[in-house]
C-alpha cells in the first residue's frame, strides 16, 4: 500500500513539475534498471532477517511500476482536453480533478496491477532470502526435505492469491473508472 501511495505521489509530482522530472527521472531510471532481485541480498544484509527487510523489498518491487505508470498516464493526457479546460478558464485544481486524473486513471490502475504482481514476487523473494516465515519459507522448507508434493501448496496458493487480487482490482477499476476497458466488460 505504501508503495502504491508513494508511487502515485512521485509519478504525479514528476509529471507536474518539470524541474523535478529533469532532476529525479535519471535516478529512478537508474534504480529501475537494476534488477530488483540483485538488491535483495544487500537489503537483507543491511536490514536483517526481520520484517523491515521484507517491507523494504516489497516496497522496492512495487514502487517503480506505480511511478512509471502514473507518470506516463499524466503525460499521455490529450493536450486538446487541457486546451478546452483552459479555454473554459479551469483552475489548475479543476484541470487535475476533472481532466488529468480521470484521463490518467487507467494507467494508474494498470500500475496498481503491476505493483501487486511485482509485490507478490518481492514477498516470495524476501521469504526465500530470510527463510524465517511466509510462503517463500514454506517453499524452501519443503524443497529442503524433498517434499515436492507439499511444495505445490504454497505455489498454488500464490497463483490463487494472484487471481483473486486481479479480480478485486478489476472490480475496483469498474467502480472507479467505468470508462476504461475493464469498466466496460460485462
Amino acid at each position: 500500500t505504501l508503495a502504491i501511495i508513494f508511487g502515485i505521489a512521485v509519478g504525479l509530482l514528476l509529471a507536474r513539475f518539470r524541474i523535478l522530472d529533469v532532476a529525479v527521472t535519471v535516478y529512478i531510471t537508474f534504480l529501475y534498471s537494476i534488477p530488483s532481485v540483485a538488491l535483495v541480498p544487500l537489503i537483507v544484509l543491511w536490514a536483517g532477517y526481520e520484517t523491515t527487510a521484507k517491507i523494504i523489498i516489497l516496497f522496492l518491487f512495487a514502487f517503480f511500476p506505480m511511478v512509471i505508470n502514473t507518470y506516463q498516464g499524466v503525460k499521455a493526457v490529450d493536450h486538446k482536453l487541457l486546451e478546452v479546460g483552459r479555454a473554459f478558464r479551469c483552475s489548475e485544481r479543476q484541470l487535475w480533478g476533472n481532466i488529468i486524473l480521470p484521463a490518467s486513471l487507467p494507467f494508474i490502475v494498470t500500475g496498481i496491477r503491476l505493483a501487486v504482481g511485482r509485490g507478490m514476487i518481492g514477498m516470495v523473494l524476501a521469504d526465500l532470502y530470510t527463510a524465517i516465515s511466509g510462503i517463500g519459507y514454506l517453499i524452501v522448507r519443503t524443497a529442503g526435505v524433498l517434499e515436492v508434493d507439499r511444495m505445490f501448496v504454497p505455489i498454488v496458493t500464490l497463483g490463487l492469491l494472484g487471481v483473486t487480487l486481479t479480480a478485486i482490482l478489476r472490480y475496483i477499476e469498474k467502480r472507479v473508472a467505468p470508462w476504461t476497458a475493464a469498466g466496460q466488460e460485462d
